[in-house]
């Protein structure tokens, strides 16, 4: 019953800002326009409810212009204000490949420690994961979560994700930065080998300031897991470039190896 009841009301916001019923400020960016309400969204953001509030064209006009943002990015935003998500959602996607075609033929997989011949389960699952290798011959219904991403990531989402952080920070809605960071933690760990990822990298350090750590982090124990990715010339440059981020990855494989 309480479930029926919060569809409801979640489907009568996405009306709202659907058909702009009962809107009492617009929110424009570029050729788009969205008539919304400052109930709404001001009480989710503290700069479209400065923005609101305090005297200026904004208040006078009623209009608050994101033109300065992605169009793509404010519709996302639009949509969290109202429906606390952002696409792609979990259910809109799906993931086929062939990695995940071969994975599947063989997982899950249980290592046995010896197997009808008198031999150690040394199988190679997939071009991730070899028993013996990158386990003990210990797995127990392993599954690659490289090879099977779980519904709802795709390497094209690490820049969303990135943005929606990014957008979120400026426009001071911390909801949106803490499910943006959510959604970027889990794309990183199935897409840090996507030729994507160091560029998103470089747009995650470069869209906040070094006080929030809220991607960076995320961006520096990714490379910490995968030193491989220090090889790239994109990473190569950040490391370079970016005060602490160096230091950052020697603190993660300390910790990793108890170093100190």
């Amino acid at each position: 019953m309480v479930e029926k009841s919060q569809k409801r009301l979640l489907g009568t916001l996405k009306d709202l800002l659907a058909t702009g019923k009962y809107s009492d400020l617009t929110i424009t960016c570029g050729v788009d326009t969205y008539a919304v309400h400052a109930m709404v969204v001001c009480s989710q953001s503290e700069f479209l409810a400065g923005a609101a509030r305090f005297p200026g064209i904004e208040s006078e006009t009623k209009n608050v212009d994101l033109s300065d943002e992605e169009p793509a990015i404010v519709k996302l935003l639009m949509q969290f204000l109202y429906e606390g998500d952002y696409a792609p959602l979990i259910s809109d996607e799906n993931l086929d490949s062939e990695e995940s075609e071969e994975a599947s033929s063989v997982a899950p997989h249980t290592c046995c420690v010896y197997d009808l011949w008198g031999q150690m389960c040394s199988r190679k699952l997939c071009q991730h994961h070899q028993c013996g290798h990158n386990c003990n011959r210990n797995c127990r219904n392993f599954v690659c979560s490289t090879c099977n991403p779980p519904p709802g990531t795709q390497a094209s989402n690490l820049s969303i994700h990135s943005k929606l952080y990014e957008i979120g920070d400026r426009l001071l809605v911390d909801v949106l930065k803490d499910l943006a960071r959510a959604k970027f933690a889990n794309a990183c760990i199935h897409f840090w080998e996507d030729r994507a990822f160091p560029t998103v990298a470089t747009h995650a350090f470069q869209s906040t300031s070094e006080d929030d750590k809220g991607l960076w982090d995320l961006v520096c124990k990714t490379v910490a897991e995968h030193m491989e990715l220090v090889k790239d010339p994109v990473i190569d440059v950040l490391l370079n470039t970016v005060p602490g981020l160096a230091v950052g990855l020697l603190k993660e494989k300390g910790e990793k190896y108890r170093w100190f």
